[in-house]
């Protein structure tokens, strides 16, 4: 798999670097052969939760992977994730975390889907997300004790939120997020972390030592890497002004490497 990875992201440079102005194109394709995609509920206490999936067609049981959108909910970027993933033989599952309030796909625009997302609780948001993690070890092709998760900006803070809460949590990639809150709860972490930010996110790179002080502190497995002239959400192929192809495509195979390491073994 690692070979397979390291190709997809010289496609990915390729692409971007020769067509730098094009709008969005999917790096996997929906209709990939080789893969099952499509939309699924579950339910989430009394709630039922919408969510993307995409899983190779191999047969067999396969490790997987939590997908968590940002503030502006779940989107064409996010479910391309998820097909990344699967083509890297993984379960990839991206719950919309704003069903709770109308769906993201019935919402006009992005601030419509930030205003809906603020009015769910935190603890809604938990419950849901841990309910993906549990509807994940119901499926008889996943396997249920390698399961991780990765998580872009808002999604990226919920996704340390997770891994400080699910001790059966194998693996945790956290692109630009916030810090658990209070910063004790690390001392909780059973999973393998990965921590990416952009040299120019200020407002999130300032918080990194007091970070490391506590994930050395509590002797947690860990790496974190800053990358240099890249800023907030640089990794999202879908905004030119953030995008930085050369960042993404490390980050993107760090985060292979370290689902390879926690999950595929």
């Amino acid at each position: 798999m690692k070979i397979a990875g390291q190709v997809a992201i010289v496609l990915m440079l390729i692409s971007r670097l020769l067509f730098p102005g094009q709008s969005h194109a999917s790096f996997v394709d929906p209709a990939d052969p080789a893969l099952l995609s499509q939309t699924v509920t579950y339910r989430s206490g009394a709630a039922e939760i919408a969510a993307y999936l995409s899983r190779p067609k191999k047969e067999g049981k396969h490790p997987a992977v939590i997908v968590i959108h940002g503030n502006s909910g779940t989107s064409p970027y996010n479910q391309d994730v998820a097909r990344r993933l699967a083509k890297e033989g993984y379960v990839a599952i991206a719950p919309d975390l704003i069903s709770r309030a109308g769906r993201t796909d019935k919402d006009a625009d992005t601030g419509d889907a930030q205003k809906a997302l603020r009015q769910i609780k935190r603890e809604d948001i938990y419950q849901d997300l841990d309910s993906a993690f549990a509807y994940l070890q119901g499926l008889h092709y996943v396997r249920g004790d390698r399961i991780g998760v990765v998580g872009f900006c808002w999604g990226g803070g919920h996704a340390f939120m997770m891994a400080t809460r699910l001790p059966r949590l194998r693996a945790a990639a956290i692109f630009y997020g916030r810090n658990p809150d209070p910063l004790d709860l690390v001392k909780n972490i059973q999973a393998d972390l990965l921590v990416v930010h952009g040299e120019t996110d200020v407002n999130f790179t300032r918080h990194v030592p007091e970070l490391e002080v506590a994930l050395k502190q509590h002797g947690k497995s860990y790496e974190l890497k800053i990358y240099p002239g890249a800023g907030h959400a640089f990794h999202n192929d879908t905004s030119q002004r953030s995008y930085r192809p050369e960042a993404a495509a490390a980050a993107w195979e760090r985060t292979l490497g370290l689902f390879r390491k926690a999950l595929a073994q």
